[in-house]
């Protein structure tokens, strides 16, 4: 449902048209949006094969470097949604 949603809005062009809008859209994207497809891994302290950790975590990781470059750019403010 959610794929024909973002079809029925007009789907990867509306994105980048979204994105292109305005630089907060395109911090948002790529701080909060494109992270959640990227796969973080980790090595197993034991020397075990790699294990994917939460999504999350690198994304938050992701927006707070995003943010830091931000500031020293003289930006403020959180990505819009």
């Amino acid at each position: 449902m959610i794929e024909e949603a973002a079809d029925k809005l007009g789907g990867a062009k509306r994105m980048v048209a979204w994105a292109q809008e305005d630089p907060a859209n395109e911090r948002a994207f790529w701080a909060t949006i494109y992270p959640k497809l990227i796969p973080v891994q980790v090595a197993n302290p034991d020397g075990e094969t790699f294990k994917t950790e939460e999504v999350g975590k690198g994304a938050t990781k992701l927006a707070e470097f995003l943010n830091g470059i931000a500031e020293r750019s003289g930006e403020t403010g959180e990505p819009s949604a």
